[in-house]
């Protein structure tokens, strides 16, 4: 007997029906979905490429000489190098030679003043005698503190060489004897060699400062006196200033030369090339080694002049690196080059075909890490942000 009352139906007929009718429609839209989301977000394509700033330092000789060994021992490839450190020293003996010279010069000097002294005093000795034999001692005596000053200074400079000698050998020795890599007695060497120079140098500081304050009062009692009315004086001591004068820019050469002798990183990096070795010979300008940055400061990228972009101060930017699964981040632009300017051809897209373009300099993303020189893909979003 019929009741009214409907079959229901199975559960697998139901699950079968929605498996061949409304799961395909779904998966559909699902993959449609995604799909578009994937092309938003992995299909654009950029507008250029940008490059990390690399930064590379070529290290010079500074002037003529022989590279003198480092006390750690020689550079290797990718060695780290701290800003400031001793990456070089030249060999100071020429420079050593060349003091001697400068000093045995300032003795012939001084030999030579005692000879134009006592020829003088004879010529002068009927030519108002005591007024002239008073004004020509001082003069004399003042010659002769020009050339002990000189002296004195060209001692220090000689003591100050070898002072950055044993502070440069000191700056390396000492973290060793921490590590005790190096005998004690090898240091304590070393620093009583240096205080001794040190000391010496304090000496003939205050030996200098006596014989200036001496000049000073000689030139001050000097202009007491009337100007000498015979010339005889002055003609004979024209060629003795003059070789005076010569030494003394003799001196501030060698004292420049003593301030490049010492060569130091500008920069904190990695040694990426080296042109020299330590016994070889090099002139100045030559390079020794050439560093490189561990990080850039920017990115730099070039608009071509085919595409419809306007660059400005502030604009937003995406960056994204050319690595699988990368994301895009944001950042700006920092400075707008002044000039269309030949596209390196590491940043061609054909590297056959010259390209031109505006430089665009655009701020590293917050955090960040990317090597200096490394491509990125550069995306213009066309608005301009409100800048920091």
């Amino acid at each position: 007997m019929n009741s009214g009352e409907r079959i229901p139906t199975p559960w697998p007929l139901r699950w079968r029906r929605f498996r061949q009718g409304t799961l395909p429609v779904l998966c559909f839209i699902a993959c449609c979905v995604l799909t578009a989301w994937l092309w938003q977000r992995q299909g654009r394509l950029p507008n250029t490429i940008g490059e990390v700033e690399a930064i590379r330092v070529d290290l010079a000789a500074a002037t003529d000489g022989t590279l003198a060994p480092l006390a750690r021992g020689p550079w290797t490839l990718f060695d780290e190098v701290e800003a400031n450190q001793v990456v070089a020293r030249i060999d100071d003996s020429v420079l050593r030679e060349e003091l001697k010279a400068l000093q045995a010069e300032l003795k012939r000097l001084e030999n030579d003043l005692e000879a134009n002294m006592a020829r003088t005093a004879m010529e002068m000795a009927d030519r108002q005698r005591a007024y002239l034999q008073d004004t020509t001692r001082l003069l004399w005596e003042l010659q002769r503190l020009q050339l002990t000053i000189l002296e004195h200074r060209a001692q220090l400079e000689t003591d100050s060489m070898e002072l950055l000698r044993l502070n440069t050998d000191l700056e390396f020795l000492e973290p060793m004897l921490a590590k005790n890599m190096v005998p004690e007695r090898e240091v304590v060497n070393q620093r009583m060699l240096r205080d001794e120079v040190a000391k010496r140098i304090e000496v003939t500081t205050r030996s200098l400062q006596e014989a200036e304050t001496q000049q000073k009062e000689l030139e001050r009692r000097f202009r007491e006196y009337p100007p000498l009315e015979e010339p005889d004086v002055a003609k004979l001591l024209a060629p003795l200033e003059a070789a005076i004068e010569a030494q003394k820019a003799r001196i501030e050469q060698v004292q420049a030369t003593i301030n490049s002798l010492v060569i130091r990183a500008p920069m904190r990096g990695t040694i990426c090339a080296i042109h020299c070795w330590p016994g070889q010979q090099v002139r100045r300008g030559d390079p020794i080694l050439t560093l490189a940055a561990q990080q850039g400061r920017y990115i730099v990228a070039y608009v071509r002049q085919d595409q419809r972009l306007a660059p400005q101060v502030d604009m937003q930017v995406e960056v994204r690196p050319r690595l699988p699964a990368s994301r895009p981040m944001l950042s700006r632009v920092e400075r707008v080059g002044p000039q269309i300017e030949p596209v390196p051809l590491h940043h061609c897209r054909d590297p056959k075909t010259p390209e031109w373009g505006l430089p665009v300099r655009i701020a590293l993303p917050a955090g960040f890490l990317g090597r200096p020189g490394e491509l990125l893909d550069v995306t213009f979003t066309q608005s301009v942000g409100s800048g920091e």
